[in-house]
């Protein structure tokens, strides 16, 4: 039940869609030290009832300051429970937490792949970018789009 962090392969037009509304939303960001939050509502388990996807971009992971995260609130019948919630980091997520990286800073949701369950797209505006070819290097701040994957299985959640 929930979201996983499965790597599916995505049609370009629904990825599109979803890289374009996360960039449109952190094309003009104000970085202050004020708390940036968003939040997006969707049934990411399937079940029928909503759920509340919160992104905590100015979140410190350990040691980590600014690095960003993203919490889960499933929805029940009597509204959003404790039961079962997720909090996302890029170490859960996608890959690795860095500094400054403000995971969670946009979101939005579709079913990007197709299964009939609501996908979470997490924008990461200052993720840094390494590339291997031709030569090694690293594109600073280039910023990232993360995609959780709905499901109805909590045996495949992290």
């Amino acid at each position: 039940m929930g979201i996983t962090n499965s790597v599916q392969s995505i049609s370009r037009a629904r990825a599109a869609v979803a890289a374009g509304a996360l960039i449109a939303s952190m094309l003009i960001p104000t970085w202050t030290a004020s708390a940036q939050e968003s939040s997006i509502r969707a049934d990411f388990n399937g079940d029928g009832i909503g759920d509340l996807a919160i992104g905590l971009a100015h979140e410190d992971v350990g040691s980590i300051p600014d690095a960003g995260a993203v919490s889960v609130i499933y929805g029940s019948l009597s509204g959003l429970t404790a039961a079962e919630n997720q909090f996302w980091t890029q170490d859960s997520a996608t890959g690795k937490s860095e500094a400054g990286d403000f995971f969670g800073w946009s979101l939005t949701s579709g079913d990007f792949n197709g299964d009939g369950f609501s996908d979470l797209a997490i924008g990461a505006p200052l993720e840094d970018i390494e590339f291997s070819i031709p030569i090694p290097s690293t594109v600073h701040d280039a910023g990232a789009v993360n995609v959780l994957y709905g499901s109805g299985s909590s045996a495949s959640r992290p």
